[in-house]
């Protein structure tokens, strides 16, 4: 009732204020906007009052208009004073804030609104039991990458919402329901994304098979990322190691999963590590700047979209390792899409710069050691 009270009375006060602007438009408006003529196909003289109708809003906006830029009435037509005009605009402004305003009320009741996309990919993952980075919770969902480098970008990714427009946002909040929009295009988009699910969400085929994949050795089946990770390799062939953080190098995933593990699944990933040598007898030639404990980081990424060192990396959990120089052992449970692969890095290993291992090599292992080629005459083998 106190609702029905305050439409009515708004309603009654708008009316008012609008009928004593009646005597100026008499004046100065209805020759050429009333009962003989209405150029524009605008009629004043029997505009309605009720500001709750649009066509009535927005004829009452452009009068208000045309009076603050002075271009009503025409310059050949008696022109009034601003004493006169003053408080005509004054009362119309008033008047029509007080309309905007009861027109953006929804009177305390909730707006029938459509589900943002980060809510339409949760209703998704949740329905159909889907899983994947896609639809972690918090998921950005894709982004446009530029593939080819010569600036046409597309979408990538198995986000089902890939080619959705961004949700419309207002004071930092993208769940407003009267902002959100709804139309044919919206719709045929929603459609699009259901069948895609439903794709994703049925499978036909025989039940996989579930098998343990041991890999140990060089996980890296090549020279390594790092000059001194290479030279161990000759001397310890049942094991890698990692001598740096992972700003360049230091990301240490098995060759055979260079693809992606080959079938999406949840994956219950063991990793041995031992930790050695935190003060180290080389000194200079290899300095830690963190105090607290080798720190093994395991991460996923997608390796048809950037790869371990790609935007798609994503940490997964972060381990201490006790620098015993004693085997531990570390595991962690996650679903990895079939393109995606496990790889672990040193979190708080020095950086590449800061380590010379070509002075550790030169001054160890001297009949291993060859000195990087000149940057002016051979660009490439220094590179």
């Amino acid at each position: 009732m106190p609702i029905v009270f305050f439409i009515f009375f708004s309603q009654l006060k708008a009316d008012e204020s609008l009928k004593k602007l009646t005597p100026f438009l008499s004046q100065h408006c209805f020759s050429c906007h009333g009962k003989d003529k209405q150029k524009g196909d605008i009629r004043l003289d029997t505009l309605g009052r009720d500001l709750t109708k649009h066509e009535n809003l927005e004829i009452w906006q452009g009068v208000l208009d045309q009076l603050n830029l002075g271009e009503m009435p025409p310059k050949k037509q008696p022109q009034p004073t601003i004493s006169e005009t003053k408080p005509i605009i004054d009362t119309l402004s008033k008047t029509l804030k007080v309309a905007y305003e009861k027109a953006r009320s929804t009177d305390g009741e909730t707006v029938l609104r459509r589900l943002n996309r980060q809510e339409l990919r949760n209703t998704f993952r949740d329905l159909l039991y889907l899983n994947g980075p896609e639809y972690n919770p918090g998921a950005a969902g894709s982004r446009l990458v530029d593939n080819n480098g010569n600036g046409s970008v597309e979408r990538t990714g198995n986000d089902p919402l890939r080619f959705f427009p961004e949700d419309e946002e207002e004071d930092g909040f993208f769940n407003i329901g009267d902002k959100l929009v709804m139309s044919d295009f919206y719709l045929k988009l929603v459609l699009g994304a259901v069948e895609e699910v439903l794709a994703q969400a049925t499978h036909l085929e025989s039940r996989p098979k579930i098998e343990t994949r041991t890999f140990s050795g060089h996980l890296i089946k090549d020279n390594g990322g790092h000059l001194i990770e290479s030279v161990s390799r000759k001397f310890n062939p049942s094991y890698d190691m990692m001598a740096t953080g992972y700003e360049r190098f230091g990301r240490l995933a098995p060759t055979e999963t260079r693809g992606g593990v080959g079938m999406a699944a949840r994956y219950r990933i063991t990793i041995e590590a031992s930790a050695h040598n935190k003060s180290h007898p080389w000194g200079d030639l290899f300095k830690l700047h963190d105090n607290n404990p080798f720190q093994l980081c395991l991460n996923i990424a997608d390796t048809k979209n950037g790869g371990i060192s790609g935007p798609t990396s994503t940490p997964l959990a972060l381990w201490s390792v006790p620098e015993d120089g004693k085997k531990h052992t570390f595991t962690h449970e996650v679903w990895v899409d079939k393109t995606w692969t496990p790889w672990i890095g040193w979190e708080n290993g020095p950086w590449d710069r800061s380590f010379r291992a070509d002075l550790l090599v030169e001054k160890t292992l001297p009949n291993e050691f060859r000195p990087r080629p000149d940057k002016k005459t051979n660009k490439d083998a220094h590179d």
